[in-house]
């Protein structure tokens, strides 16, 4: 199973539908939340990362 990395600015975010999209493509997503888990090992990984944004979004 493939890994994807999902960082969280905001704990209530998720991936919302994209999920699914992503589950069906067999990818593992782990979610980790900026400012409390170590994103380090996950940016430094050869794995994807996706960064959520907050409700009014990251530019």
């Amino acid at each position: 199973m493939k890994i994807i990395y999902a960082i969280q600015t905001l704990a209530f975010e998720d991936l919302g539908s994209f999920a699914q999209t992503l589950d069906d493509l067999n990818y593992h997503i782990q979610y980790l939340q900026l400012g409390i888990d170590a994103v380090d090992e996950a940016l430094a990984s050869k794995h994807p990362v996706i960064l959520l944004g907050g409700p009014i979004g990251v530019y």
